[in-house]
C-alpha cells in the first residue's frame, strides 16, 4: 500500500486543546513503556534532545527510569509547551527537562542547539513535511558516539481491510513509512549504521549510529 501525504492533525490552538490532549496521553501512558525499555537498553547517559515532546508525559517517565540524563524537550506548539512546564513542576524535575517551543523544520533553531549524546522523536515522524531534511538536520544535533532513534507507527497492510472507526489512526498509519521507504531516505543521506526493529502491532524504532 503507497503512503499518503504526512498525516495533519487538528492543530493545537489553545491551552484548552492542549490539557485535552495531556489528559488523553495521562491515560494511555502505559503505551510508552516498551518505548522507555528500548531506551534504557541503549544505555546513553548525558544529555538527552527529544523532537515533539508534547506534554512531557513520556520525556518525565523516562527521567525517572534513567536518573543521570537531562531532556531537552521541544515542541511545535507554545501551548504544548506550557502545559509541560507545569508538569515537569509538578514532578519536581525542573532540574532535568527543559521543555522549550521549536519547530524541527526550522534550521535556525536547531542550529541554536548543542549537541546531544541521543536525539529522540517519537511518533512525530509521519507528520513531517519534509522527513529526510529534518532527519538530516537532528543528525547534525548528535554527538559522536551518540544515537539518533525516531520511533513511528508503521504500515501495516492488512490494516487496510478492518472495518476500523477510528478514522485518525488510520490516516496515521497511512501516512507512516515503510521499511523500503526508510531505507532509500537513509541511503539518499549516506546513513550506513543503522537498525530497524518493529514492536508492537503498528509501531517501529529506528536507530541511528553517529
Amino acid at each position: 500500500m503507497n503512503r499518503i501525504e504526512e498525516h495533519q492533525e487538528d492543530t493545537i490552538c489553545d491551552i484548552e486543546s492542549a490539557e485535552e490532549y495531556f489528559n488523553s496521553v495521562i491515560k494511555k501512558s502505559k503505551l510508552y513503556h516498551p518505548i522507555i525499555h528500548y531506551i534504557k537498553r541503549l544505555n546513553i547517559h548525558g544529555k538527552y534532545l527529544e523532537l515533539g515532546s508534547g506534554p512531557c508525559v513520556l520525556t518525565a517517565l523516562l527521567a525517572e527510569s534513567i536518573p543521570d540524563i537531562h531532556i531537552s524537550a521541544m515542541d511545535i506548539s507554545p501551548y504544548m509547551t506550557e502545559i509541560a512546564k507545569r508538569y515537569i513542576e509538578q514532578k519536581q524535575l525542573n532540574h532535568r527537562i527543559l521543555p522549550f517551543t521549536g519547530d524541527p523544520e526550522d534550521i535556525q533553531t536547531l542550529d541554536g542547539l548543542e549537541s546531544y549524546d541521543l536525539v529522540y522523536s517519537t511518533y512525530s515522524m509521519h507528520h513531517w513535511k519534509d522527513a529526510q531534511n529534518i532527519l538530516k538536520n537532528i543528525y547534525q544535533r548528535v554527538r559522536i558516539d551518540g544515537k539518533l532513534v525516531i520511533v513511528d507507527l508503521k504500515r501495516v497492510w492488512w490494516l487496510y481491510y478492518l472495518p476500523m472507526k477510528n478514522h485518525w489512526f488510520t490516516s496515521s498509519i497511512r501516512a507512516s513509512y515503510s521499511s523500503k521507504e526508510i531505507r532509500k531516505i537513509m541511503n539518499q543521506l549516506k546513513i550506513n549504521h543503522y537498525q530497524i526493529e518493529n514492536f508492537f502491532p503498528f509501531s517501529r524504532m529506528i536507530i541511528i549510529d553517529k
